[in-house]
């Protein structure tokens, strides 16, 4: 179906065929063995996207090549390099989903590279993007995201209120909503572990990582800092 679609849309439109090699690059990189050919779907995609002029479609074509580097654990840098490329078109169009997705992740390779600062300046953008456009997953995950960084730092009063509003806004989002069933119950785990932790500043405690890292799975120890 897919290399149908495909080889229609490069004999009929130029712009529908560069949304069919986005579209094929989410595909390849769900198959879970196409990773490489998901990547370059999308840098073909993007370069695209630049000769038509379509600036809107290209932000995104170039977000999902900076997710897939980032996925596939290239250095830290070039994942850097390519968002900071998506970021300087993306100033360009209007606000849309794509621009808060882009800063949560740049947010989350800065945490990497331990650029706490620098996390959550993306972060916070991130919320703001989301806000603007009325996104509620949205605005939960860049208030999950910010109380991952609170954790970094040992904040764990400011931890828990990011934590706190976003299981309020993952709840917002209705009992029928997948992320919402997962990651409020989520965030209110991560707000008990943070009392705990702050009844007992020198105990080892664990805490969720948020939804978009590419470690999600693995438990976070925060580092032996705490404030109040």
């Amino acid at each position: 179906m897919v290399d149908d679609l495909l080889s229609r849309t490069k004999d009929s439109d130029a712009y529908w065929h560069a949304c069919a090699l986005k579209a094929l690059g989410w595909l390849c990189w769900q198959s879970g063995s196409m990773k490489q050919q998901a990547l370059e779907a999308f840098i073909q995609s993007a370069e695209m996207m630049k000769d038509l002029g379509c600036t809107s479609d290209r932000v995104s074509a170039l977000y999902g090549k900076a997710w897939c580097l980032d996925r596939l654990c290239v250095s830290d840098e070039a994942v850097h390099r390519a968002l900071q490329e998506t970021c300087e078109i993306a100033r360009h169009v209007e606000f849309s989903n794509d621009h808060g997705a882009i800063l949560v992740l740049l947010g989350l390779v800065f945490v990497r590279m331990g650029r706490l600062v620098d996390a959550m300046n993306a972060f916070e953008k991130s919320l703001g993007a989301y806000q603007y456009i009325g996104s509620g997953l949205g605005i939960a995950l860049a208030l999950d995201h910010i109380g991952f960084v609170y954790l970094h730092t040992g904040a764990y009063s400011d931890a828990f209120s990011a934590f706190e509003a976003a299981a309020d806004a993952y709840a917002g989002l209705g009992k029928k909503s997948p992320d919402g069933r997962k990651y409020g119950p989520r965030c209110r785990e991560n707000m008990a572990r943070i009392k705990q932790k702050q009844e007992n500043p020198h105990q080892r405690i664990w805490f969720y990582r948020p939804r978009s890292a590419r470690e999600e799975k693995e438990l976070f120890y925060p580092p032996n800092t705490s404030h109040p």
